[in-house]
């Protein structure tokens, strides 16, 4: 069967973490500080803080519970609180900070590109082919369309945006990848997954999709990806060989269908 559709996850494939944690405060700073006043170098300082206690805001929380989504809004909206907290700043009306609660990483994410540099260019080549984009990622959507939107790579995908909240998990099994499908109206055979970590990976094999991991040599995240990369179809240092190999995926496809012709 023919590759149709391509899903990415996000970070680690089209989107640099490390670029993300660096610009974010910044970019956060600046945010607050433009709707609620106050000097940016305070807000700065509130983030330092909130993120040397990081763990005493999500303590009693369980992303990995029955209601991880409910539980990553409690923790966000805490966050949240604790800038305004600390800055000395006076909370906005309960309904603006909730609904802030959720918005705060579009609306940071989307006012700096952390793209890979190479992902502008194979997304161009993958459109130009005729393939339908999608992401799958155990963010949620919000924050995918954030980042997407800051790297100015939103445009390139016509197929479905998956994030955890939609799927209402953080987890990326094999039922997470079929609910993709769903929504996408797409058959395994049909589709390939690109991510960099071992349960995207595994998750999408499961689900009878063609997976390629992407593990770059500056990867930061510490997880091993032995797993990974015995469950992988293909191996790619970043996103650059994506379109040539499933250009040739694709061909060999189609070479042994003619000769299963009679």
């Amino acid at each position: 069967m023919t590759i149709t559709t391509i899903f990415f996850d996000l970070h680690g494939v089209l989107i640099d973490p490390n670029q993300m944690m660096q610009r974010q405060p910044h970019a956060q700073a600046t945010l607050l500080a433009e709707r609620y006043g106050g000097d940016p170098d305070a807000w700065l300082d509130a983030y330092i803080a909130i993120r040397a206690d990081w763990d005493s805001y999500w303590a009693d929380l369980d992303l990995d519970g029955e209601t991880p989504i409910d539980d990553l809004w409690e923790g966000e909206l805490r966050v949240l609180r604790a800038h305004f907290r600390l800055t000395g700043t006076p909370y906005p009306p309960a309904g603006e900070l909730a609904e802030l609660a959720r918005r705060r990483r579009y609306l940071v994410l989307r006012r700096f590109d952390a793209g890979y540099p190479e992902a502008r260019p194979v997304l161009d080549a993958l459109r130009a082919a005729g393939f339908t984009l999608g992401i799958i990622s155990n963010a949620p959507l919000s924050h995918c369309r954030g980042a997407l939107e800051g790297a100015g790579l939103l445009a390139y995908f016509d197929g479905r945006i998956v994030g955890s909240d939609l799927v209402g998990t953080f987890s990326k099994g094999r039922d997470t990848y079929w609910y993709g499908l769903k929504l996408a109206g797409s058959r395994p055979e049909e589709c390939l997954v690109a991510d960099d970590n071992a349960d995207g990976v595994q998750g999408a094999r499961d689900a009878g999709i063609h997976v390629v991991l992407v593990e770059r040599p500056d990867r930061g995240d510490a997880r091993p990806l032995d797993a990974a990369r015995w469950a992988a179809h293909a191996v790619l240092p970043d996103l650059t060989g994506l379109p040539g190999y499933i250009g040739k995926l694709n061909s060999s496809q189609s070479v042994m269908k003619q000769s299963e012709k009679p």
